[in-house]
């Protein structure tokens, strides 16, 4: 019975360690920002997703044959930032009061972008 339960161990440990990533980043400072904010040296990631990130040891259990490495020779890993943030106030008075130009290329074609705001505007108000 103990060395069923030594073999079932060992198989299972092994199917850990044989998950292999597609990409692992090691060599590095990857800033997790996670609960603990911690800084470790590694990450794994497989469809997009991070799969694991820790010592280089960690992860390093994770590369297989087809996984791409890349060594970051000390270089800094960040999560990925978006901006979500918005000026309510100054991005509904773009609407209200400034003119679109993107995609007009000529002077005629501000012209009538201009002509056609301040068609919509009360009279004496800024455009």
């Amino acid at each position: 019975m103990l060395k069923f339960i030594a073999i079932a161990l060992l198989a299972s440990s092994s199917a850990q360690a044989a998950a292999p990533a597609d990409l692992v980043l090691h060599h590095g400072v990857v800033l997790t920002v996670d609960q603990d904010d911690r800084v470790v040296q590694a990450i794994a990631v497989k469809g997009g997703r991070i799969l694991a990130v820790g010592s280089d040891a960690d992860i390093d259990k994770h590369i297989g044959k087809d996984t791409q490495i890349i060594d970051l020779a000390g270089r800094t890993v960040t999560p990925g930032l978006i901006d979500t943030h918005a000026h309510l106030l100054e991005n509904g008075a773009d609407e209200l009061v400034f003119v679109d130009l993107s995609g007009k290329t000529s002077a005629a074609q501000i012209l009538a972008a201009v002509a056609a705001k301040a068609a919509t505007m009360p009279p004496g108000e800024w455009v």
